[in-house]
């Protein structure tokens, strides 16, 4: 046998795709680009300089050692560039983190809410029935939820006490809320809106995707990189002037088994129990914003609110003695859904800073559905304005 090797060379133009076949096989996605670019001169030279354990091979063909270098190059690039490169594909990952939540029965999550008006976080842990109840459980408050939304049961676990709700009349029986994140996701097809590249979440490695329901509505879904599991859903969609910044919901739990009892509507043994004050009949949004900032102003003396979104401000003054809380906070629910659905660009409060009685002017303008510019002005009335009146403002 002849121990002498066999020379070889690879052409420049037949490298690349050489590189991308040997690393493709290793790879659920092509090589990048530039990628290629970076180690093709170094590829080249690797390539035509035999390789000392095919040199030292008589049975090894010359057809066989290029194969060998790229094989080899292919190694060393996947150790370069790492663990990104061996994620699975980004639409791949989403897809299936969304699929997932299809299938889903009851589960659980903890929800942190970041204020302006303090540095920690309220935590908030969330326990989800297969009919869609929710159990909300905040610093010794617990919350009922039907599959509407609508709270039914409130409990003081220190006092013992329980307080049921009457629910609110047109609220329609499938799952519609404007905060659901859980079906919103499941609604927003396999693709995301943007993708948002990789995160260290827990210590896990994350590919995060972006998914905008409306204009204004964000939610960052980040997604275990090689188990496509759930990790971290940010919220960041809340409307203008709200003391929340941002909602975080993370440490999942699927396919839990609950006891029913946790979300039921009735007091739980030992507990005294009231009945709240029946909510009233849903408004469409201008007759809810014009009755809520004018019952505030009932209460203030003539000042409107710095802001329609300030939960702080508007608890402070519904917490007053002989205030009607029950409709001014109930109209004021209604408003913030509306807002969240809106685009940043397409609504503004001016309010701030006004009393009743001044000289007419808006206090609240925006865009309906059909892009028609609408007002609230000072004295309560509402109706269509043109971009001139803006402008002027």
């Amino acid at each position: 046998m002849n121990d002498k090797h066999t020379s070889f060379t690879v052409d420049n133009d037949d490298l690349e795709p050489q590189l991308e076949s040997a690393v493709g096989a290793v790879l659920s996605e092509p090589l990048p680009a530039d990628a290629i670019a970076r180690v093709k001169s170094r590829a080249l030279t690797l390539a035509n300089e035999p390789s000392p354990d095919v040199r030292s091979s008589s049975l090894a063909p010359s057809w066989y050692r290029p194969w060998m270098q790229i094989a080899s190059l292919a190694a060393c690039i996947l150790l370069v560039f790492g663990a990104p490169l061996m994620m699975p594909s980004s639409s791949s990952a989403f897809s299936q983190a969304i699929e997932r939540l299809k299938e889903t029965g009851a589960f659980r999550y903890k929800e942190l809410v970041y204020l302006t008006t303090q540095e920690m976080p309220v935590e908030i842990e969330v326990l989800v029935s297969e009919d869609g109840r929710e159990r909300k459980s905040m610093q010794g408050t617990v919350s009922v939820h039907d599959s509407t939304g609508q709270i039914r049961l409130t409990l003081n676990e220190v006092s013992k006490s329980a307080i049921l709700h009457v629910p609110m009349a047109g609220i329609p029986d499938e799952p519609e809320r404007q905060f659901n994140w859980f079906e919103r996701l499941k609604s927003s097809g396999t693709k995301p809106d943007k993708e948002l590249g990789t995160m260290k979440i827990d210590g896990r490695d994350c590919l995060g995707f972006e998914v905008k329901p409306t204009p204004s509505v964000v939610y960052a879904v980040w997604v275990d990189a090689h188990t496509n599991e759930l990790v971290q859903v940010e919220f960041r969609g809340m409307p203008k002037g709200s003391s929340v910044t941002k909602s975080l919901i993370k440490n999942f739990e699927f396919n839990v088994s609950f006891d029913p009892t946790l979300f039921s509507f009735d007091a739980p043994q030992g507990y005294d129990s009231t009945t709240a004050e029946k909510l009233p009949e849903l408004l469409p949004f201008e007759e809810s914003l014009v009755e809520a900032i004018k019952g505030y102003t009932e209460l203030s003396g003539g000042r409107f609110p710095i802001s329609l979104t300030d939960s702080a401000e508007w608890m402070t003054m519904l917490s007053k003695d002989g205030v009607p809380r029950t409709i001014l906070a109930a109209r004021l629910g209604t408003l913030t859904p509306y807002l969240v659905g809106m685009s940043y660009d397409d609504y503004e409060y001016t309010g701030a800073g006004q009393e009743v009685g001044n000289e007419r002017a808006i206090v609240f303008w925006y865009r309906n559905p059909e892009k028609q510019l609408r007002a609230v002005f000072n004295d309560f009335t509402v109706s269509s304005i043109s971009e001139a009146d803006l402008s002027d403002k």
